[in-house]
């Protein structure tokens, strides 16, 4: 981190600071208040700090939130030409690099490095210099795998507050953050608060925090402010610190930048923190199940698109949709807001917020439906099919001798081998050289054309498509399952049982290995009281007694060859669970597929998961690309896509995917996954509702679907994939109709090769912001230093990468083949190395 601003003025004065006076204004722009009175907070507050800038020559302000910036760029010049000055005269503070303050559990870790990207970039362009200081004050826990992100940003420092030290020890106040791949930040956790309610609080918080900066041998930071809606310092904040600073040369106004500067040369050999900041409001984890439903989808949709736009920019070259996909991104990434993410929002608040998100999903469909057509039109559909076929066939009636084309698309940088459903029926499904391949008709969901839809296995390599054949479409009817007398399904892989007594699942079995994972009691839903409120405060746990939800009963829904589902129904007091099973060929893993239709208030659903494994088990749960091991002590935990159960003993363990659920506890070898809470919308423990479920609402009441998948497996999380599995889980093929044409690709194919393969696994795939090349996100998630080699036609050449142990690596492919592939920082500013050298300056 840079010793001077820069305008080039000293800013560690020569006689060190005991207590830096940290002016700022923490801002919700979502909260217990809509968008519009956020903005309009950002505006009144911003104005306030240039005015206390004006009178008084020696305050410092801080800012966080390239989004609030922008918001004044946007509306009001002339402010925003003052705040630029005050940036360019070491006045105005700028920290964070993010767009927002998210929370910092829940989102992907590409949304986290687009946070940094769109948050740094913006600082850059609006103020010629980028943040230094990460800066997440609210937010309610930090994941592992943030350390080294921030640091890939130009990020040298944090400040957080959450947890608090009554809900994690930690060192000191100030300390080093480290992560899994060696990468470490300076950090400081907040006292008091990140804001002061009164000038009155001020001189006894100085008098404590002289008390610490002696007992700890370091400096502390004092953060001042009126907060959470605005507000900022005030007139009387700021002479109750001069009278405190005329009696204390240790005290002066100062900023993040500078504290960091003088605490990194005072104390260069901080205590080591590794891993992540746990725990604080774990309710947050679940609650408002449809905000991280709609968050996770439009994370998928969005790295969808841009996966497949890269692809077809580079086939046909035409434009890239930079502006489009990125306005879409801004608009999730203020949706990803603490309290907006965290779940703890108004429901009148959350009115423009599921706007923002349809506006996500709709941009990410448009993008992707015209970047995957764009490349079936390309592709030759005519090709072995019983001779020719006319170019304007109807999608309607096909021609039922050769068949009605669908294109599937893998948008993945790996390869998958997936079930396909295809929306229309059919008498069979021909693959892209004409041979039949095994398929199965499921029920369509519509009773208006095509009484059932087609399923088929499909084979797709990294970005990789085929061209299937539906056939005699007319003619198909659904296959009726077979009648039943008892709940057992089985694959080539897997036999599930049902309890036909209480529906629990009581028995998956390896049928390779013989080997039953499933524990006493069985895979069950339950519920448990929890009068707690919105953020679960006080809580590090959900205890008491753990009701079954009442069986209702069950039904065979589809029985092969592709697929077998088994449909179990429960019921709790007024509310609603269906839980279908199921197995596929395909996959070597069992899927839970849970729609709650729920109305019981003061509840936590969870679904409780035992396995039969050795009493040393070893819990691993999926973070930011990263991951936290965890003893299972049976605390509420965050999980981002996955989560194992580990037994070294036998060298076995049972993974966990899920598509939208992030909120677990473990005791032992038992996991309970979180399905939902139920408490008082926004309720911060007020208590005065005075007629809940009516006036005043409650979060998850409502309908809710969500799924999990099962996967035993020999050796521990890394040997099983899990990070590729959870990603499958949630970005899946994607299916279009076609037509009769040629074209110059064949009919099956695909624009990357990864090796070797699983070696790295590709997270992104987008242009350069500065539209040079493209740009490869690569994590590396088994721990060890490989290299890898990426071709094919996307890139248009080979190109060599190496990675440490778990590191993410940034690397531009520009479009000219004389230039060399390089590695860059997550925000594209600081060009680094030529990949395949040492990859980051640690």
């Amino acid at each position: 981190m840079p010793p001077e601003t820069e305008t080039g003025r000293e800013v560690v004065e020569a006689s060190a600071r005991t207590v830096h006076l940290i002016g700022n204004a923490h801002m919700d722009p979502v909260w217990i208040w809509d968008w519009r009175e956020g903005f309009g907070e950002v505006w009144a507050t911003f104005r306030a700090a240039l005015d206390r800038l004006a009178e008084h020559a020696d305050v410092v302000f801080t800012a966080s939130s390239a989004a609030h910036h922008e918001w004044i760029e946007q509306h009001d010049e002339a402010l925003f030409e003052q705040i630029r000055a005050a940036v360019a005269a070491g006045r105005w503070c700028l920290v964070g690099g993010m767009w927002v303050e998210p929370d910092c559990n829940l989102p992907s870790g590409e949304s986290f490095c687009r946070q940094l990207l769109v948050g740094q970039r913006f600082f850059q362009r609006a103020f010629g210099r980028v943040a230094r200081t990460g800066y997440n004050v609210d937010s309610f826990g930090h994941a592992a795998g943030l350390p080294q992100l921030l640091s890939r940003s130009g990020l040298g420092a944090y400040v957080m507050m959450r947890p608090a030290a009554h809900e994690r020890e930690l060192p000191g106040q100030a300390f080093r953050w480290g992560d899994a791949d060696g990468s470490t930040v300076l950090a400081y956790r907040i006292p008091f608060d990140y804001a002061t309610d009164s000038a009155e609080q001020i001189p006894e918080r100085v008098q404590e925090l002289d008390r610490r900066a002696e007992s700890e041998n370091t400096p502390m930071m004092l953060f001042y402010g009126i907060g959470n809606h605005g507000g900022g310092p005030t007139r009387a904040m700021l002479q109750a610190i001069d009278t405190v600073a005329a009696d204390d040369a240790g005290v002066a106004y100062s900023d993040p930048d500078r504290y960091f500067a003088e605490l990194e040369s005072r104390r260069p050999a901080l205590p080591l923190v590794h891993g992540e900041l746990q725990h604080h409001a774990v309710g947050c984890y679940s609650v408002s199940a449809w905000v991280k439903r709609e968050n996770d989808r439009c994370e998928a949709a969005l790295l969808g698109a841009e996966s497949a736009e890269v692809v077809a920019s580079r086939l046909v070259g035409r434009r890239y949709r930079a502006a489009e996909l990125t306005a879409a991104w801004k608009e999730l990434l203020l949706c990803q807001f603490h309290d907006t993410l965290a779940g703890t929002a108004s429901e009148s608040a959350y009115g423009t917020v599921r706007a923002r998100f349809g506006y996500v999903e709709t941009m990410a469909d448009q993008v992707t439906t015209n970047a995957v057509y764009e490349i079936a039109h390309r592709v030759d559909t005519s090709l072995g099919l019983g001779g020719p076929v006319q170019r304007d066939s109807s999608f309607w009636t096909g021609n039922e001798g050769s068949g009605v084309p669908f294109l599937a698309y893998n948008p993945l940088g790996w390869p998958v081998r997936q079930v396909i459903e295809a929306p229309r029926s059919s008498a069979a499904v021909l693959d892209s050289d004409g041979n039949e391949i095994a398929s199965q008709a499921v029920a369509s969901g519509e009773v208006t054309l095509f009484r059932s839809h087609s399923l088929f296995v499909a084979e797709l390599g990294p970005l990789g498509y085929e061209i299937f054949w539906l056939r005699g479409g007319t003619a198909r009817l659904p296959d009726g399952p077979a009648p039943a007398t008892q709940p057992v399904i089985e694959s080539d892989v897997l036999r599930a049982v049902v309890e036909v007594s209480t529906g629990s699942i009581s028995s998956l079995v390896d049928l390779a290995s013989g080997t039953e994972l499933i524990g006493d009691g069985g895979i069950r839903p339950v519920v448990l009281a929890d009068r707690s409120d919105t953020w679960s405060h006080g809580l590090i746990r959900y205890e008491g007694e753990q009701v079954p939800c009442e069986f209702v009963g069950w039904e065979t829904i589809e029985s092969g060859p592709l697929r077998w589902r088994l449909q179990l129904r429960f019921r709790s007091d007024a509310s609603f669970l269906t839980m279908d099973l199921c197995l596929a060929r395909a996959a070597s893993f069992a899927e839970i597929r849970l729609r709650a239709d729920w109305s019981t208030p003061h509840v936590v659903l969870k679904l409780v998961m035992p396995w039969r494994l050795g009493p040393e088990v070893v819990t691993v749960a999926g973070a930011a690309y990263g991951h936290a091991v965890r003893r299972p002590s049976g605390a509420e935990e965050p999980l981002q896509g996955w989560l194992d159960c580990y037994d070294p003993t036998t060298d076995r363990g049972v993974g966990c995917t899920t598509d939208y659920l992030h909120g677990y506890d473990a005791t032992g070898a038992t996991t309970r996954l979180t399905v939902l809470r139920n408490p008082l919308a926004g309720d911060h423990g007020g208590g005065w509702a005075a007629r809940p479920g009516d006036d005043y609402p409650y979060t998850d009441s409502g309908r809710h679907q969500a799924s999990v998948r099962i996967h035993p497996h020999s050796g521990d999380w890394q040997a099983a994939g899990l990070v590729a599995r959870a990603v499958e889980h949630l970005r899946r093929p994607i299916v279009v109709a076609d037509t009769y044409h040629s074209g110059d690709l064949p009919a099956k194919g695909a624009f990357l090769r990864v090796e070797p393969p699983g070696a790295a696994v590709v997270r992104a795939l987008k242009r350069a912001e500065n539209d040079e090349g493209i740009v490869v996100r690569l994590v590396e998630a088994t721990g060890a230093h490989v290299a890898v080699a990426l071709s094919g036609r996307l890139l248009g050449r080979a190109v060599a990468a190496e990675l440490a142990p778990y590191e993410v690596q940034t690397v531009l492919v520009p479009d000219d083949a004389s230039a060399p592939a390089r590695v860059v920082d997550i925000a594209e500013l600081e060009h680094s190395t030529e990949a395949g050298a040492e990859s980051w300056p640690r």
